[in-house]
């Protein structure tokens, strides 16, 4: 069995889209290498915060790239600006 760390930098090299979305990660993991099937599963699995940490330290690593979230900007207009 591989150490966690390993098995969490196989899969964002695979499937980089799973840095975009930790939940998706976390599923991906559990269903890969916890063979879980069912939500009741999920109780004797990896937790979910050894999972997050480990790809933290990957990025903290420099292995893995921060997801790159891109973020829509918006013109904020004050109500007193608004009214004139």
């Amino acid at each position: 069995m591989k150490p966690i760390k390993e098995n969490v930098l196989q899969l964002v090299t695979a499937m980089p889209s799973l840095l975009e979305n930790e939940n998706e990660l976390l599923h991906a993991y559990w269903v890969l290498f916890d063979n879980v099937n069912t939500a009741n599963q999920i109780i004797k699995a990896t937790p979910a915060a050894t999972i997050s940490r480990r790809l933290r330290e990957l990025r903290n690593d420099g292995l893995v790239a921060k997801a790159e979230r891109q973020v829509e900007e918006k013109t904020i207009t004050s109500e007193f600006t608004a009214l004139g």
